[in-house]
């Protein structure tokens, strides 16, 4: 019964319900689309320790829904995930980090349990909506620091161009993961087309984004391994990121990427003065390695020296096939003490 209302109530169909009741087996009396379970795989699992859940209310009406892990008293880590994804997106590195870290969460507007709002749904808007979370967890005279991966990376800088003097007040260091900030049509590669003149395939992409309809990942198989993971993730993986994806509804799932047919959040780069770590993977088709290294060079030239890491023949999806290694780099950010290194 429970599946069979998660289905209607969030357009599931019946295979994706099954990937969930597999994946997030119910347990009584649960309500969340990610049931605590106890058979998920691994660093998958829904974390076991309790949480302290809110809402950030932003000035439009927007209803963020904020969870935080572990000591009140630890440092502050803040992470923010992607397109068509969740709180439930960082569970390895929420069961990695919150023995030791005050962890904050949260679904951006209009994903997971965050409403959209009556605001136009845009980079602008994920901006302040960052802002607004950051102002209600972070204490007065603290700094957290802040990862994000890819649409969260977006966000991140959004943040820095709308509020440059919070960065350097609220922010010890940041992350952007698998991320963008300008011409996306002309960086990705998702669309593969071996011959066809660049400028025809950009605007192809620029129509198609946000327009044509974006089916439950579940019915795409290869072609959506192909785009957010590699052949080399895990079953497990495949199937936790289908889940995640299919819980977006449409038309929202459809309509929520034309945010990047005109993308352009560089504007937040130079205010990035603090230690900042930026990560990519060498098979990242989706927010592929040049993107990551545009981003690196338009520091260097407002003088910030990122520290920049590029992993080998990994996808789109870094934080879950390689948690550990992600993990260690948030750790080694939120470390007081520990200094953003320099490479190339």
């Amino acid at each position: 019964m429970f599946w069979t209302q998660l289905g209607a109530q969030f357009g599931i169909d019946g295979a994706v319900a099954r990937a969930f009741r597999t994946l997030f087996p119910p347990t009584p009396g649960d309500t969340e689309v990610f049931a605590h379970g106890e058979t998920a795989p691994g660093l998958l699992r829904n974390p076991a320790i309790p949480y302290e859940a809110g809402t950030v209310e932003t000035a439009d009406g927007a209803r963020i829904h904020v969870r935080e892990y572990g000591p009140r008293s630890a440092p502050r880590i803040v992470l923010i995930h992607g397109y068509a994804c969740r709180i439930e997106y960082w569970n390895p590195q929420i069961n990695q980090l919150a023995d030791r870290y005050r962890v904050t969460v949260y679904d951006q507007r209009g994903f997971g349990r965050s409403t959209q709002g009556n605001r136009p749904f845009s980079v602008d808007a994920l901006g302040d909506d960052l802002s607004y979370v950051l102002g209600a967890v972070v204490p007065a005279g603290e700094q957290a620091t802040i990862a994000g991966h890819s649409l969260g990376g977006i966000a991140i800088m959004s943040w820095a161009a709308r509020h440059p003097h919070d960065v350097a007040r609220q922010a010890r260091s940041v992350l952007l993961i698998d991320t963008i900030a300008d011409a996306f049509a002309a960086s990705t590669k998702i669309l593969p087309a071996p011959g066809l003149d660049r400028p025809l395939r950009n605007r192809l992409l620029n129509f198609a984004i946000g327009r044509l309809p974006i089916p439950n990942p579940t019915v795409l198989g290869l072609l959506f391994r192909y785009t957010v993971l590699t052949t080399r993730a895990g079953h497990a993986e495949t199937a936790f990121i289908e889940a995640l994806i299919a819980s977006c509804p449409n038309p929202f799932r459809t309509r929520a990427p034309s945010v990047l047919t005109d993308l352009d959040v560089t504007a937040g780069l130079p205010h990035l003065t603090i230690p900042t770590t930026i990560i990519v993977d060498t098979a990242d088709r989706l927010t592929p390695p040049t993107a990551s290294r545009r981003i690196a060079n338009l520091l260097r030239a407002n003088g910030i020296t990122p520290y920049c890491l590029e992993l080998p023949g990994l996808g789109h999806c870094t934080t879950l096939e390689a948690p550990y290694t992600i993990t260690a780099e948030i750790d080694r950010a939120a470390t007081p003490g520990v200094v953003g290194r320099s490479v190339g």
